[in-house]
């Protein structure tokens, strides 16, 4: 794995968010974890793919079942220079969580 890559697999866990005061529907548990989801690439490459799977798995071990306790909210961007404006995007979606 490139550097690259593995610096854009594990952005994902940079946007984190824990919320317990959010005003949310009542299916939602009311300690709900947002996360921010960075990737460089296509959401179908074999890369992304095989990424994003063992980053919910982890999620999944440590008890964090998305829909239910965690919302991950994703960015793909196939060029380095869109990954700033995708990144924007995930930052001012937290904020409506507040």
């Amino acid at each position: 794995m490139r550097r690259r890559d593995f610096i854009t697999a594990f952005v994902a866990g940079a946007v984190w968010s824990p919320k317990s005061d959010a005003q949310l529907p009542k299916q939602v548990s009311p300690r709900l974890a947002i996360v921010g989801g960075l990737w460089q690439g296509s959401p179908s490459s074999p890369t992304i793919l095989a990424g994003s799977e063992a980053f919910e798995q982890g999620l999944r071990e440590e008890d964090y079942v998305r829909g239910h306790n965690i919302v991950i909210h994703e960015r793909y961007e196939a060029e380095p220079e869109g990954l700033q404006r995708a990144a924007a995007e995930l930052v001012a979606l937290t904020v409506m969580w507040k």
